[in-house]
């Protein structure tokens, strides 16, 4: 082969390795990292549609209760209350014993507590009563003068307990003004009382304090009166 057809075949050669070098240094150029610290952010368009899918933002919200207090308002009443004083037998005489209640007290109710209270008293101070746990003693008051209707309640009473019997009714109806005169009846009927040195009255005679007064051990005072507070809440 000649030279000048080796010139001809290598000229082209020659032109396509610049052509690739001049492409190369391009690419080159293109691919050089910046030293410039600004950040550009790469348009979405440019990612795969699988990385363009985002998940959605969440917002969790904590709310916490409100939390109310609500203070009742306390109203205040005032209770009279009224100390009466129940007789019992202590011995062959009679002890008064102090109770509250809530004022005014009736004589039914004084007749109640009588009955009934007994059993409620300390047992250091060894009460006793000649008056039956069942008895049903009934009162009316006129004009100063009780009158207290026994019923059965003197059935089972024997004499010799007679006067102490009828000084628990008496002193217990009267205290603690000790006024007043106390009557008797039986079914309807006036019955006889019997005193303190055990004299036998007519039917239907009043009795008084003085009448038992003697039978009373210690030295009697009249109970004072109080007044009670009571809180009640309102819702």
């Amino acid at each position: 082969m000649s030279r000048q057809t080796s010139r001809h075949l290598h000229a082209p050669l020659t032109r396509l390795r610049r052509a690739t070098a001049v492409v190369g240094v391009a690419l080159m150029a293109s691919c050089t990292i910046s030293d410039s610290s600004s950040f550009s952010p790469v348009p979405d368009e440019e990612f795969p549609a699988a990385l363009r899918e985002t998940i959605p933002p969440t917002t969790t919200t904590t709310t916490i209760p409100e939390t109310t207090t609500t203070i009742g308002s306390v109203t205040t009443s005032s209770v009279p209350t009224e100390v009466i004083q129940v007789f019992f037998i202590q011995g062959s005489r009679v002890k008064a014993v102090s109770l509250s209640e809530t004022s005014p007290v009736s004589t039914q109710r004084k007749l109640l507590d009588l009955v009934e209270r007994v059993g409620m008293i300390s047992p250091n101070l060894r009460l006793a009563t000649v008056i039956n746990e069942n008895a049903l003693l009934l009162s009316k008051q006129e004009r100063g003068v009780v009158t207290i209707e026994l019923g059965s309640a003197i059935d089972a009473v024997i004499p010799e307990d007679q006067p102490l019997f009828f000084a628990q009714i008496v002193l217990t109806v009267l205290a603690p003004s000790r006024l007043g005169q106390v009557v008797f009846t039986r079914n309807g009927e006036p019955y006889p009382a019997v005193r303190a040195d055990q004299t036998v009255l007519e039917p239907g005679a009043p009795v008084a304090w003085e009448d038992y007064s003697e039978l009373i051990i210690g030295d009697l005072r009249p109970p004072v009166s109080t007044t009670t507070s009571i809180y009640t809440p309102v819702n």
